[in-house]
């Protein structure tokens, strides 16, 4: 019977999780080696269709040494570099229902740094989300063009 009601409760769980996960989705994943930092700065669309604010408060990937949430653009993050500042970085980012976040050079990003691995144009490697509210979700992000600063 305790078997019974552990199995139960374990099924349970595992049922809750993805349905409130579920409420998050991630659009046009993509990643841009930055070759002279050897890093990637990772885009998306993330959007919440549950009734709940979430948070995106982390971020991960296996091929990188370190990972952070950036707020500033890749321009003014560039241009802090060069009088030798840091670029501001997120604590968590809002994602509020029907507020798409949009992860793009022009706002906040990722940043992955210390790339361990190489991944060629085309290619694919997994960074994971970490949400307040959803848990983890893990990405699949394309490998776009490599970038050299100043072009």
């Amino acid at each position: 019977m305790i078997k019974k009601l552990a199995l139960a409760a374990a099924c349970a769980i595992g049922l809750a999780a993805p349905a409130y996960a579920a409420s998050i989705q991630i659009a046009d994943a993509e990643a841009i080696f930055e070759a002279d930092e050897n890093s990637f700065e990772v885009f998306m669309t993330i959007t919440n269709s549950g009734a709940t604010a979430d948070s995106l408060y982390a971020v991960k990937s296996k091929i990188a040494k370190s990972s952070r949430l950036n707020v500033s653009s890749i321009e003014e993050e560039h241009a802090l570099a060069a009088k030798g500042e840091e670029a501001v970085q997120a604590t968590a980012l809002p994602v509020r229902p029907g507020q798409p976040l949009i992860l793009s050079e022009k706002g906040a990003h990722i940043v992955l740094e210390g790339v361990r691995t190489r991944v060629a144009e085309g290619e694919t490697f997994i960074v994971t989300l970490f949400f307040e509210n959803a848990g983890p979700i893990k990405v699949k992000a394309m490998v776009k063009a490599e970038k050299e600063h100043g072009s």
